[in-house]
């Protein structure tokens, strides 16, 4: 497709086009010497239309932003987050001169550095709903107790 690039990743491959639920077929990507080549697990008829879902970079510049808005304060939260990560690194070595004998347990900005990152880490996740570590949410559940109520074989007994 037009949009894909050197980033982008296939997510899936329907056809027919329209089933409910959908009909996806197993699909992957081969990176040939002439370029990325789309590899379909069922042979298809020519001319056969396939929906074809991937992924593409944002682009976020003075004259674009295609990141939603509803995602963007998420964005910024893991691009700070990642900023931090550099500037912890970069920090790791620094530490004070002198020795100060009246405070205990003082971080070092590498440490402050490091827990701020993973605080903006966290934010980000649970703003777009991803769980701990990127997994997704955990799935839960629940067990209702329905009024009760008259059954067929209500009142006849066995006797025997």
């Amino acid at each position: 497709p037009t949009a894909w690039s050197a980033d982008s990743e296939l997510i899936s491959a329907e056809y027919p086009i329209g089933e409910t639920p959908p009909a996806l077929l197993p699909c992957s990507i081969y990176t040939a010497p002439s370029g990325d080549v789309l590899r379909l697990g069922d042979g298809l008829a020519l001319g056969a239309e396939v929906r074809l879902t991937f992924s593409v970079p944002h682009v976020v510049s003075d004259e674009l932003d295609t990141v939603q808005p509803s995602h963007r304060e998420a964005v910024a939260a893991y691009a700070a987050a990642l900023l931090l990560e550099e500037l912890a690194a970069a920090s790791i070595n620094d530490s004070d001169a002198t020795i100060s004998a009246d405070t205990t347990d003082r971080r070092t900005k590498a440490q402050e550095y490091a827990s701020r990152a993973r605080a903006l880490k966290t934010r980000y996740a649970d703003a777009l709903g991803l769980g701990k570590d990127g997994g997704g949410q955990a799935a839960t559940g629940t067990t209702v107790a329905w009024p009760s109520r008259q059954r067929l074989t209500n009142g006849i007994y066995r006797h025997g």
